[in-house]
């Protein structure tokens, strides 16, 4: 076994790396160098410290031992939030987006939800739900990708925001900030779909900027009543999720059929949002 094998910590790194852990190691890397400046008085050395240790962490994850146990001790959770690949809980489903625009109004407005009988809730309108499930049927068989989803969002070319591939799952991100968060394919069908249809029906969907389409159509995605991919009835299920640095709460929508993920709530986030 070579050296960079025995140093290469696979549970930490690639699609497992931890981004809080990640970014709290560079800072001490950064600050390690700059006491060697101090103490030695060249940068020669600093300089071979600080890549020493930027390959220690892209081998091993992280620099300090007990990187994962300090970082959810100490780092506050909204900090953590801001890295964590953790599921997305859209304002919309506290009633506003980021703007105080209340969208499930705005979806009243564009008749794409009604009030209930009894009006203990909102449900799809049956002149919306049969056309969104038109135009699902219509790209079931297409294989949406990140332009389907960059145009949903109204991102044009060369924006500063991305959609990629993240798994079997999407997400849109600015080189700072996490704008939307597909859990699987089947969700993206969802989405394209939905955009087609209110892009027909809500007036001013065409100047909505992309996190608030993305707030908008995520709050339509909890309202659909059978999957998009195979036809079978949604469920909800509730679960505690860990990951490296902190551990909460999930409100999970899912086919009951074929499995696929059509939604995931952050119950801690959506009830620190609803409170406020």
């Amino acid at each position: 076994m070579s050296a960079l094998d025995r140093l290469y910590q696979p549970a930490y790194v690639g699609e497992n790396r931890c981004f809080p852990c990640t970014t709290v190691n560079l800072g001490v890397a950064l600050v390690l160098s700059t006491g060697l400046v101090l103490v030695v008085g060249g940068v020669l050395v600093p300089m071979a410290g600080l890549v020493v240790s930027i390959a220690v962490i892209h081998f091993r994850g992280y620099l300090v031992p007990g990187t994962p146990e300090l970082t959810k001790r100490y780092l506050p959770d909204s900090v953590l939030r801001s890295f964590d690949k953790t599921p997305t809980t859209p304002a919309s489903a506290a009633g506003n987006d980021g703007d105080g625009v209340d969208v499930e109004r705005l979806l009243v407005a564009a008749d794409a939800l009604e009030p209930r009988e009894d009006g203990s809730d909102l449900r799809l309108t049956g002149a919306f739900r049969d056309a969104w499930h038109e135009r699902i049927g219509t790209r079931r068989s297409t294989a949406i990708d990140e332009s389907h989803l960059a145009n949903a969002l109204g991102i044009p070319e060369n924006a500063e925001t991305r959609v990629m591939p993240d798994g079997d799952a999407f997400v849109a991100t600015t080189a700072t900030t996490l704008i939307a968060q597909w859990p699987s394919r089947t969700a993206a069908l969802a989405d394209v779909t939905a955009a087609d249809v209110l892009d027909e029906r809500l007036s001013g969907w065409e100047r909505f900027e992309p996190a608030r389409r993305a707030d908008v159509l995520a709050a339509l995605r909890i309202f659909l009543d059978r999957c998009p991919t195979c036809e079978g009835a949604i469920d909800t299920s509730e679960g505690h999720v860990s990951s490296c640095c902190r551990s909460f709460q999930v409100l999970t929508f899912s086919c009951t059929e074929c499995g696929s993920r059509l939604y995931e709530m952050d119950l801690d986030r959506f009830e620190a949002t609803a409170a406020e």
